[in-house]
């Protein structure tokens, strides 16, 4: 029982970072991205 707690724990933190880690890397995508979106699409 204590393995399944300490993998659904590992499982969990690991869930956290990679969340993080793809929200930190998509808010600075389109950080990136924004002004050339905006340059090619009026309509945005």
């Amino acid at each position: 029982m204590s393995y399944f707690l300490v993998l659904a724990t590992v499982a969990l933190a690991v869930g956290i970072a990679v969340g993080l880690f793809f929200f930190d890397l998509t808010q600075w995508w389109a950080r990136v991205i924004a002004p050339w979106n905006l340059f090619r699409h009026q309509c945005y």
